[in-house]
């Protein structure tokens, strides 16, 4: 074996090494984004459980902190309306659970849709 044979042997192993270290961020950095979205998801079920039992969703435009989270808050806001939704006295409104992005952007981790009657939300 020559010298340049190890020497090309050594370049080929470094750029699969640096593949696989760049695979292993994105894939942990994916990991991370779906425990965050899994979360959230478990955040908006104890918001709408709670909300359900007592009877009182949010009308909207409402938004709360979260809390136990770093800065995540939920807010309900108007979703498509439809005629149909309007003939049978319902409308569609989003919650949203929203992380604070470096103090700038926000951003829904998860959302859900739910149906409630008209008169529970304010009109434009």
């Amino acid at each position: 074996m020559t010298l340049i044979e190890v020497v090309v042997g050594i370049a080929l192993l470094a750029m699969l090494l640096a593949l696989i270290l760049a695979s292993f961020r994105s894939h942990a950095a994916q990991i991370r984004s779906a425990k965050r979205r899994m979360e959230a998801i478990r955040q908006a079920d104890e918001l709408l459980s709670a909300w359900t039992s007592s009877g009182q969703i949010p009308p909207v435009g409402d938004q709360g902190d979260i809390p136990g989270t770093s800065g995540w808050t939920w807010r309900v806001v108007r979703s498509t309306e439809s005629q149909e939704l309007f003939r049978l006295g319902a409308t569609s409104v989003r919650l949203e659970i929203v992380a604070a992005r470096e103090k700038i952007e926000e951003f829904p981790l998860a959302a859900v849709e739910l149906l409630v009657p008209r008169e529970r939300t304010s009109e434009p």
